[in-house]
């Protein structure tokens, strides 16, 4: 087992002789484990793991910070998806 460190999660690669082709990647306890066959070189697993990695950092988004960030996420759902409602443009009976 090989841990590499990086800006988002420290990174233990796996290898194992019984895996032929496939590589793939999960969270643990704030690791991302990658589990790969054996017989792939360290430069041909490193564009992959950057893959991985890009595609569970859109996975794992961070909550929104404040309720001024909460605001501003609001906002911009409701401009794109509602064409600006204000609140006084929205009748309650």
């Amino acid at each position: 087992m090989t841990t590499v460190e990086n800006d988002d999660w420290p990174v233990e690669i796996v290898r194992s002789v019984r895996r032929q082709k496939t590589v793939s990647a999960e969270l643990r306890g704030g690791v991302l484990l990658v589990r790969a066959p054996a017989t792939i070189t360290d430069g041909d697993l490193a564009p992959i793991i950057a893959r991985l990695q890009a595609r569970l950092r859109r996975k794992t988004r961070r909550p929104p910070g404040s309720d001024a960030d909460l605001e501003r996420i609001a906002r911009r759902l409701n401009a794109t998806y509602l064409g600006y409602f204000t609140e006084s443009s929205v009748i309650v009976q």
